[in-house]
């Protein structure tokens, strides 16, 4: 694994957010805010940086509304070629498995048609349902879920640092 995973600091988010505002359009500009608020109501924030100490993403869970006991899961990961994503979902099996001590069932919904964001929640062993019905004017999407009495993460040891 060429990252280290840690909870996460203001700097960790402050270049993440950089990142994501490079082009400073509008809508980096609202994913940047999206992604500040995220942060703030996060019960659990942490970050995998690579061996230089860049952080290469986030994660982070809040409580599901009226669910308290389902942990919503959003991430952020910056680095885009396929083995990044591999080593970074391998990384994510250590947040999830730290997340799931504080919520029962986590969960995520992803666009039906995001092969990269199912590829890397279905690495970590989240299940993915059928599409869901579709709302106007928004993609089809999928629900995704892990609960914490499952298995997937049993053989791996817990080093967060």
């Amino acid at each position: 694994m060429r990252y280290t995973v840690q909870a996460a600091t203001a700097a960790d988010v402050a270049h993440i957010a950089n990142r994501m505002s490079e082009n400073g359009d509008a809508s980096s500009s609202a994913a940047v805010n999206h992604l500040l608020r995220s942060c703030a109501f996060s019960r659990q924030l942490w970050a995998a940086r690579d061996l230089a100490g860049t952080p290469a993403a986030l994660w982070g869970v809040v409580p599901a509304p009226g669910h308290p006991e389902t942990g919503r899961l959003w991430m952020m990961l910056v680095e885009s070629d396929e083995r990044d994503r591999h080593d970074l979902a391998d990384s994510s099996r250590l947040v999830v498995d730290e997340m799931l001590t504080e919520f029962g069932e986590l969960e995520n919904i992803v666009a039906a048609d995001s092969s990269d964001a199912i590829e890397v929640l279905s690495r970590m062993g989240f299940h993915l349902g059928p599409p869901l019905p579709a709302q106007m004017d928004a993609p089809l999407q999928r629900r995704a879920w892990l609960e914490a009495d499952e298995t997937a993460f049993a053989d791996l040891p817990r080093v967060l640092n």
